[in-house]
């Protein structure tokens, strides 16, 4: 099945196994942690807030065809 997966807001130094266009094709039954973890997000020390669809999920949940995976560093300051 094929997701839509999107970083944001990340440094120019730190890249993630997400092709330009940002559509991947995953097997079906894949979780979100899973799909972090093979793009590289849960690699080393990365803090990250996830969504899917424009709404958090946890790492247990099993993606849908069309998807849309945005993630980004968490916000700082007031």
């Amino acid at each position: 099945m094929i997701i839509k997966v999107k970083p944001y807001g990340f440094p120019k130094n730190r890249t993630f196994a997400v092709p330009e266009s940002g559509e991947l094709q995953v097997p079906e039954g894949t979780d979100l942690a899973t799909l972090l973890n093979q793009v590289g997000v849960t690699q080393g020390s990365t803090a990250v807030v996830v969504i899917v669809n424009g709404r958090y999920q946890p790492g247990n949940y099993l993606l849908q065809p069309g998807d849309d995976v945005t993630f980004f560093p968490p916000f700082e300051g007031g």
